[in-house]
């Protein structure tokens, strides 16, 4: 589905997720500062835009930075960034200069100037801007790196689309033990999507979708495991459990089900109880007409 997102209210919800994402923001330095922490930015196709992120030294040694940039994305079990993953958008970006040397207290500033190309997919690129530290001449240490986010917008629209993969019970048959019920969902749009809902059943709601909120960027997948403990929940018989999600800007909604069958145990014990019954009616019967 292609929609117009307004730049006010694209704005908006940019704002939204990056006060949320400060899972992302990488912090390796301790003694290094950064500012912003992390940013959004449209840039439309054939444009250039400069993103300066400063870095202050609060060490009391002095300090080398290069600059490096990383594309990211997020584990499809745990939802935590992966970074150094491939993304042509890394490719749009120079930096200058190429190296700062800050003394104790000194702030600099690295600028990661992005060229968008004409030919370029309008989508959603999730980069890190990284300085990485190196002991100073003369001294000794460890180098590491410190990261702001940024977002990268190109043009202004957006796809959103999530594909159901997999939905579906451990088990086709219970008689009163907990099933576990798996979803899988990958977003085949292009810009990333915060999926919820829930899990129901015959009007009982048996869980609820993505809790944690976690954002499913292009490209990946979201697998949730859900126990249903409460069996009472269900009907005897055979059961259709729909799970349906919603998400993207617009609450675009997605449906699928999964069926269970559920007869109660004692149903069973009563069931086999009866056939018992019946079988020693019928010996019975037979003994007496032969008697």
């Amino acid at each position: 589905m292609q929609f117009k997102i307004q730049n006010s209210k694209f704005k908006i919800f940019l704002a939204i997720l990056f006060l949320s994402l400060s899972v992302f923001f990488v912090r390796d330095v301790s003694a290094l500062q950064i500012s912003p922490a992390k940013q959004a930015v449209v840039v439309k196709n054939g444009d250039v835009q400069i993103v300066p992120v400063t870095f202050i030294n609060d060490d009391d040694k002095t300090m080398v930075l290069t600059p490096e940039v990383s594309a990211f994305t997020t584990h499809p079990e745990t939802g935590s960034p992966v970074f150094d993953v491939f993304d042509e958008a890394k490719s749009w970006i120079r930096v200058v200069p190429q190296r700062l040397q800050l003394l104790p207290g000194q702030e600099g500033i690295f600028s990661f100037t992005v060229s968008v190309p004409e030919s370029a997919e309008e989508r959603s690129h999730y980069l890190g801007l990284f300085a990485k530290s190196a002991p100073a001449a003369g001294q000794v240490g460890v180098g590491s790196r410190l990261g702001s986010l940024l977002f990268l917008h190109v043009g202004f629209s957006a796809h959103e689309e999530l594909a159901p993969l997999h939905f579906g019970s451990d088990t086709r048959f219970t008689s009163g033990s907990d099933i576990f019920l798996s979803l899988i969902l990958e977003n085949t749009g292009s810009i990333h999507v915060i999926p919820s809902g829930s899990i129901n059943s015959v009007g009982n709601e048996l869980a609820k979708i993505n809790i944690d909120k976690q954002k499913v960027l292009p490209g990946a997948k979201i697998q949730e495991t859900y126990q249903v403990k409460d069996i009472s929940k269900l009907k005897i018989g055979k059961n259709n459990i729909h799970a349906t999600v919603l998400y993207g800007l617009t609450g675009q909604e997605l449906r699928t089900q999964a069926s269970v069958w559920y007869v109660p145990l004692t149903l069973i014990l009563s069931g086999l109880g009866g056939v018992l019954i019946l079988l020693l009616l019928v010996f019975f019967i037979k003994r007496k007409r032969r008697s």
